[in-house]
Order: C-alpha cells, then sequence, then structure tokens
C-alpha cells in the first residue's frame, strides 16, 4: 500500500502510521509485511505487475480468528 499525504506543516515529520484490518477468513497466519524500494507503481497494480519485494519484513502478524482486527503500527 501507498499513501499520499497532504496537509502538513512545511518540515512536519510523521512519526507513525495505523493499518487496520478486519478479518473475514480465519488463517493461521495474518500475513506479513515487507518494505520495498519500488514506489512508483501505477493505481491499475496487479499481482502479475506488482513490485518485488526487496525489504526487509518489518512485520508478521499470527493467527487471524473470523470477525476480528488486526492494528498493525
Amino acid at each position: 500500500m501507498r499513501f499520499t499525504v497532504g496537509g502538513l506543516p512545511a518540515g512536519a515529520t510523521i512519526l507513525s502510521a495505523q493499518l487496520k484490518l478486519y478479518v473475514t477468513n480465519d488463517s493461521t497466519s495474518g500475513g506479513v509485511f515487507n518494505q520495498i524500494t519500488n514506489n512508483t507503481w501505477l493505481e491499475n497494480l496487479t499481482w502479475n505487475s506488482k513490485p518485488a519485494v526487496d525489504g526487509v519484513q518489518f512485520a508478521a502478524l499470527g493467527p487471524a480468528a473470523l470477525n476480528s482486527f488486526w492494528i498493525s503500527i
């Protein structure tokens, strides 16, 4: 995911962000989050045209229970 953040004063620093996920299918693994260096993709990105994962994994979610929420910081 990529987000453009606007409306901040000049020189402002973003210290954190939150991603809230709602589970519609339970799983033994909630997924992983990796950093990538290529952030130039267009909005019509598909699974086959996605940029390569070339950075570190910075989060891994454990089991995901049906109808629960995950909040990643």
